[in-house]
């Protein structure tokens, strides 16, 4: 009975917008969305998402921080509870794992957390280009 908009690989670029749309405007309170479909190239949400419950994720960290960067944008005035749902001694278990992995190794070359973060934000939007 909750409404919901829906950006997978199997809805159009129109379908997409409308989804988002429908969210911007009050008109569906949820959208799920594929991290391949929805974690770029997909504006607006940040305006009304308060949660973001994440049940699938991959080994690229960039794709999981832009994912996330696109709910937590520079000037917003609401915060968003990010959740990662993680089964445990299972596959995703493993990918959390390296995906912080990758964090640190990353955060150990540049040895500058200001840094590390400007390196990031900037190969997020180098991506989203």
């Amino acid at each position: 009975g909750i409404s919901y908009g829906r950006i997978t690989g199997a809805e159009s670029e129109t379908e997409r917008d409308d989804a988002v749309q429908s969210f911007r405007r009050g008109e569906t309170r949820l959208v799920l969305l594929t991290l391949g479909a929805g974690g770029t190239g997909v504006d607006g949400l940040q305006d009304r998402a308060r949660i973001a419950l994440f049940l699938e994720r991959g080994y690229s960290l960039l794709t999981r921080l832009q994912a996330i960067g696109r709910l937590l944008r520079e000037g917003q005035t609401r915060p968003v509870l990010v959740i990662d749902v993680v089964a445990e001694e299972t596959v995703e278990e493993e990918q959390m794992d390296l995906l912080g992995q990758k964090g640190e190794f990353l955060e150990e070359i540049v040895r500058d957390r200001e840094a590390f973060a400007r390196f990031m934000r900037d190969a997020v939007a180098r991506r989203t280009k």
